[in-house]
């Protein structure tokens, strides 16, 4: 990744959080620090006001982004990191153990594969009985399968919405969501047989609109 690229991103990423980009000379900080440039090199004029000012500005902008803590001399491996995990998504697919859920899930996994993400699929309902059971293990997989994933798709069949494990599920994705900075999992709902006039009740309504 050159410079610019690298830049751009994480303008990008700036904006979105902050609601502005970073200004001319923290751009060119960044430019610089990314050359392996010292403060010196980059500005000559004055460099420890780009030192103790702008550049500690810059590091913690991007710390708070990027999630994890940044300084001029480790930026570039935690930027790499973040356009790693950005290309790559890992997507939860949770469905009733029924037809025409489990086929559509079987090629929805597929196609999200090949595009290159991680899947994770989950089936609910009347053939996985040991599914049902609130044990302290099943909650611990839902938890750790949600803490996984960037999206959770919920094929959403008229059994499903009045799936115990299904509203479990929904419940601990929103205690994350409310958790996180990046409010993931998000959560795709995708009606299958399932009517826009089926009444949903009050806990399932709410999941679904955040």
């Amino acid at each position: 990744m050159d410079a610019q690229a690298a830049l751009d991103h994480i303008d990008d990423l700036i904006f979105a959080k902050f609601g502005k980009p970073l200004n001319d000379l923290e751009r060119e900080v960044f430019i610089g620090s990314w050359q392996d440039k010292t403060y010196k090199e980059i500005y000559p004029y004055n460099p420890e006001y780009i030192e103790k000012s702008v550049g500690y500005q810059l590091w913690q902008k991007i710390s708070t982004v990027l999630e994890e803590k940044v300084s001029k001399k480790n930026f570039k491996g935690a930027l790499e990191r973040n356009l790693k995990n950005t290309a790559c998504k890992t997507v939860l697919i949770s469905y009733q153990n029924q037809e025409p859920d489990a086929s559509l899930a079987i090629q929805l996994e597929n196609a999200i594969a090949v595009d290159g993400h991680q899947v994770f699929v989950t089936p609910v309902g009347i053939n996985q009985p040991h599914l049902v059971k609130k044990t302290t293990d099943w909650l611990s997989q839902i938890d750790h399968q949600l803490r996984r994933c960037d999206y959770f798709l919920l094929l959403l069949s008229p059994q499903v919405t009045v799936s115990e494990i299904v509203l479990e599920q929904l419940k601990q994705t929103k205690e994350l969501r409310d958790f996180r900075s990046s409010q993931k999992p998000i959560i795709l709902p995708i009606r299958v047989n399932c009517p826009a006039c089926l009444p949903f009740n009050h806990d399932l309504r709410s999941y679904l609109l955040g």
